[in-house]
This record gives structure tokens, sequence and C-alpha cells, in this order.
């Protein structure tokens, strides 16, 4: 199935259904799947869902009539956000090992304890590289909600010298963060730019110094 039909919706009622989503797409054309992420509220606790089209009609005509317009539900306070799914994962990129620096030794070959070392911050906040200066806060919440629980995304303003944006994000729990590093980092591209790098946040602690004798 080309992803060229699949649609990223997003702001919907947290207590949306897959099948109030099939109800309320199916008049733009014959859908082929739906999929209301599991997990995937923003902070605002709204939710996010996947929704494929056979054709490229089909998806503009959701798009011409939903995107900022309309609603799940006549009673609902907000307009749903529809557009392309643009994220696509490269399943197949080598793994390449990166070895760490030269490690200091001091006498008889011991080595010395480094003042201090970066750790996580609990497992849960992740930086985001290598992203494209298009991309913006639903992207991100397409690409990372699939994990588990998003607790909140900060998109950081303005671009590095390369002209990429980078980000911040922040799950409930760690596990999901090790699992979207294991899947995303370095495999996950969003249309031409190059793939993304995603790993911890890293915080200096002070490490007691040793005497090397």
């Amino acid at each position: 199935m080309s992803s060229d039909f699949k649609l990223f919706v997003g702001n919907l009622p947290p207590d949306a259904t897959e099948d109030e989503i099939y109800s309320r797409f199916k008049e733009y054309g014959t859908i082929n799947e739906v999929y209301l992420m599991s997990g995937g509220r923003s902070r605002s606790g709204q939710s996010s869902a996947f929704v494929k089209y056979y054709d490229t009609e089909s998806c503009e005509r959701a798009i011409a009539a939903m995107h900022m317009a309309g609603k799940l539900r006549t009673q609902d306070r907000d307009t749903v956000v529809v557009k392309y799914a643009k994220s696509q994962a490269r399943r197949s990129a080598p793994y390449i090992h990166s070895p760490g620096p030269p490690v200091s030794t001091g006498m008889g070959g011991r080595p010395h304890h480094t003042p201090s070392q970066p750790t996580h911050t609990a497992g849960c906040k992740l930086f985001v590289g290598g992203l494209p200066d298009f991309v913006d806060r639903d992207d991100l919440i397409a690409i990372f909600c699939p994990f588990g629980h998003v607790e909140s995304v900060h998109l950081m303003q303005g671009k590095s010298k390369s002209g990429q944006a980078c980000a911040f994000i922040t799950y409930q729990i760690p596990g999901p963060a090790e699992v979207a590093i294991r899947e995303l980092n370095g495999r996950y591209r969003m249309e031409e730019s190059s793939v993304i790098s995603v790993r911890y946040v890293l915080v200096m602690r002070a490490q007691p110094c040793g005497l090397v004798v």
C-alpha cells in the first residue's frame, strides 16, 4: 500500500474510536485502513490516527473538506487536522558502530576516572535531530506516539547551520523511549530529507575523581 494515500488525522477527541473515524471519512472515498494510535494522545488529551485510502483523489477530498474545518462529531469543540502522512521508515538501514573516545590511562594501565560523565534523565526524554525545516508538532506526534504515551513535544524554534530542525520528545515512562530509539535512530526519514537521529537527553553528573598511582 503506497504511503501516498495515507493521511494523518490529529486533534481528535480523546475517546474517538476507529469506527467513528471510518464512518466520518468514508464519504470521501473507499478506505483501506483506519489506525487509531494506541497511547497517541497529545498533552492536551487529544488523539491521533492514520486513514489510508486507495487513491490520491480520495485523500484530496478528505483534506479539502476536513482539514481545520470538519469535526469528528458535530458537538466537538475542535476541528481536526488532516494532511498527508509525510514520514516513511527506512527499515533496511545498516547499523554502523561508532566507537567511543579512547580511555586515558595512568601508571599500571589503570583508567582515570573522569570528573563527570553523561547519563540520561530517567530514560523518558529524547532529543530528535536531523529533522527537515517543514516539520511540525503533528508530524512528531505521528512518528513517536505509536511507541507509547507522549507527555510533551517541544519543537525548537529556528534552524541549525545545516538548515535542519530539532525537537525534544518526553514519554510518560522509559520503555517507549528505548523502543523509539531502536526503531527510529538512523533508520527513519521524512520525505527526501536525511534520516533522523534519536537519542536520550544527556545531563552531566559529577563523579568522584580517583587518584591514580
